[in-house]
């Protein structure tokens, strides 16, 4: 659905890339698979998995010889490879030969049928760095000193990642393996090795060691959009990838035994930077059944105006609506000139959520 809640700021595929699948397939932002198939008898089998005893030992020495200069002195075993072809952004395709250790704890990518090293991606424990990447590591840390952090971290885990055709290199850590089902926000930060700066970070912060001017900007949007209750933020997370920026005040919802479960029940998405609010949620209200009749344009125009006014600035009076998704309530309301605003309705005909219809990568 168009407006269901994000439980976490950063994108999940972003952070599986980086510390599940492993920072190596971090092109995947870059360029697209295309869908797993044998293009010739003979030539290139994609759904195949290959020993590494079967691969050609030339294609094996080389990889090798590429990843021992950044493993740390940590021995890495490669077990097995496969093939895929890649969509490049010029429109060309390349075939790829993905080299993996057992769970991904390396991964050396190589052009077909050149051989050339595309990518090398690498995981250590953090007890494991040494020389530069022990350097690197001392350095983030020592760059998040001022972040106002709800707690300390207990960094786990770096992520090495190195794409030759890009000429880009950075590292990240992270306080263990991502996984999407984890009742928790996953905390994590990447840096950049060539410039020497923070790249990328997600963070739970103490609310109370940050600028009044942001929680009283997102207290005032929530008791909005609850139509006058007051129900003051306690938790708020920072994310910043690549351009965006952003805070994400939220209340979250309890489970049975009284831990935080990282869903938003309320949250509230801005700035980082400017304070302006890109969304607001009152999500107790989105999970219900579906609305047996869907609204009129009107009776959508309406409801959101009040709060599109009130949050945002905006005056809806000469927008244009469109139905996303009438059976859960979605409208998308837009003017030519102007940002478009989206909107959900609880079964009630109020606003549950609403939101500047603004990329992520564009929230700065």
């Amino acid at each position: 659905m168009l407006l269901k809640k994000a439980p976490i700021i950063a994108s999940t595929l972003a952070l599986s890339l980086l510390f599940t699948v492993n920072p190596a397939s971090a092109q995947a932002s870059e360029m697209k698979k295309t869908e797993m198939k044998v293009t010739k008898p003979g030539e290139y089998n994609f759904a195949k998995i290959i020993p590494i005893k079967d691969i050609d030992k030339k294609v094996v020495d080389a990889a090798y010889k590429a990843m021992k200069p950044h493993s740390n002195g940590k021995v890495f075993k490669l077990e097995y490879g496969h093939y895929t072809e890649v969509d490049r952004l010029d429109g060309t395709k390349q075939v790829r030969l993905s080299l993996q250790a057992k769970k991904r704890a390396a991964v050396i990518e190589l052009d077909m049928p050149t051989g050339k090293i595309v990518s090398i991606g690498l995981k250590f424990n953090t007890s494991e760095l040494k020389g530069e990447h022990e350097k690197h590591y001392k350095m983030v840390k020592d760059s998040l000193q001022k972040m106002p952090l709800a707690e300390p971290i207990q960094w786990k885990q770096a992520a090495l990642f190195i794409n030759k055709e890009r000429n880009r290199e950075m590292i990240s850590f992270s306080e263990g393996e991502y996984n999407a089902s984890d009742k928790k926000i996953f905390q994590y930060v990447t840096f950049n090795i060539k410039d020497r700066k923070l790249l990328d970070y997600q963070f739970h912060l103490d609310i109370d060691k940050m600028d009044p001017k942001y929680s009283t900007i997102a207290n005032n949007a929530l008791k909005k959009v609850l139509n006058g209750t007051e129900k003051p933020f306690r938790d708020v997370f920072v994310s910043k990838m690549g351009e965006s920026h952003v805070y994400q005040f939220q209340h979250l919802r309890l489970e049975q035994q009284g831990k935080p479960e990282w869903r938003a029940k309320q949250s509230v998405m801005m700035s980082a930077a400017t304070g302006k609010v890109y969304s607001v949620s009152n999500g107790s209200e989105v999970d219900a059944p579906a609305a047996e009749k869907s609204l009129t344009n009107q009776e959508v125009i309406q409801a959101a105006s009040p709060l599109a006014k009130s949050v945002f600035g905006i005056d809806l009076s000469t927008y244009t609506v469109k139905a996303d998704n009438p059976k859960w309530r979605e409208y998308r309301l837009s003017k030519k000139g102007k940002e478009s605003v989206k909107v959900q309705f609880s079964p009630a005909g109020t606003v549950s959520r609403m939101e500047l219809d603004i990329p992520l990568d564009k929230r700065v």
